[in-house]
């Protein structure tokens, strides 16, 4: 896998200790399912997007580093520097999910594991929104498996409209992942785009009720 440079493995490996420590003090995570994570090759995790933790969560659970797409204005704060050097890419809001699909089956040509939010944007309230065409597509044509990932008391630890989170606990389900062989019969169209979108979101949804129990 090429990497951008070794020193962003250093950077990335660093900063995750020290969320580590923060995550498991202040939000006291825990984790099941990290036996479905491949361990190596491309894969996808599509993940229901219930807060702005979620990607940090998501990454510390992975024995792997994990490449993210994020909103191109965090890339005009202060904190741009270090998000650069953490496997983070812009996509702009204004533009189509294009942009998106086509810098995550590059990243994928290239061995990584990416993970996206195929929901488009943050819950407003609480519940697994409809899953978009864009991650049957990426899935389709880089023929990689997909797992779903749910994070039980993000979006109840910082909604929306929090402006800081609260402290509490939260665990992530990494589910079995979706395989090539799952799909291969899909068409390359809209249709097979859709169907591969709807079979993640049920089994995201399911793992939102594995987290019930």
């Amino acid at each position: 896998m090429r990497l951008r440079h070794w020193g962003d493995c250093v950077i990335y490996q660093f900063c995750k200790f020290g969320v580590w420590l923060l995550c498991h003090t202040y939000f006291r995570v825990t984790y099941q399912g990290r036996e479905n994570i491949p361990r190596s090759g491309a894969a996808l995790l599509a993940c229901h997007h219930g807060s702005y933790i979620d990607p940090v969560v998501i990454g510390l659970g992975v024995p792997r580093i994990v490449s993210y797409l994020a909103r191109e204005d965090l890339f005009r704060t202060p904190l741009k520097w270090l998000i650069r050097h953490l496997f983070t890419y812009p996509i702009s809001r204004d533009s189509s999910d294009l942009r998106a699909i086509k810098q995550a089956q590059k990243l994928l040509k290239e061995g990584r594991v990416v993970l996206l939010f195929p929901e488009g944007t943050r819950t407003d309230d609480g519940r697994v929104k409809e899953f978009k065409a864009g991650v049957g597509l990426v899935a389709l044509r880089a023929q990689v498996p997909v797992v779903p990932v749910y994070v039980q008391g993000a979006y109840q630890l910082w909604p929306r409209r929090r402006r800081f989170p609260l402290p509490g606990r939260m665990r992530v389900y990494y589910g079995p992942p979706l395989l090539p062989a799952d799909y291969a019969e899909e068409p390359r169209n809209r249709a097979g785009f859709t169907r591969i979108a709807r079979e993640l979101e049920e089994r995201v949804k399911n793992l939102e009720k594995e987290a019930r129990l």
